[in-house]
């Protein structure tokens, strides 16, 4: 099926399901954070704003995506995890 969805959806949707979305960022930290996934040190950022017609919500960028995205541009991201971190969608 169609895996692309919207943020008003994606907000409404089931923990877990993989999702893709279409959006442009709006703001993104440039604070990484290193932490320990699967015994292995990552990087992550936390605070990047993503926006579609519909809405806003929190992307955490682990990795390679971190450099490979910018403020003001528009991305469609495959293979999302719907989770909550810090109490947020």
């Amino acid at each position: 099926g169609n895996r692309l969805h919207t943020v008003k959806q994606i907000l409404q949707g089931d923990m877990y399901e993989i999702v893709d979305l279409k959006v442009k960022i709006i703001t993104k930290s440039q604070s990484k954070q290193s932490v320990m996934k699967n015994q292995v040190s990552m990087q992550k950022i936390d605070d990047t704003i993503v926006a579609d017609d519909t809405g806003t919500i929190k992307l955490i960028s682990w990795e390679q995506l971190i450099d490979s995205v910018h403020s003001g541009l528009s991305y469609q991201f495959n293979n999302l995890a719907i989770c909550i971190f810090d109490d947020e969608i």
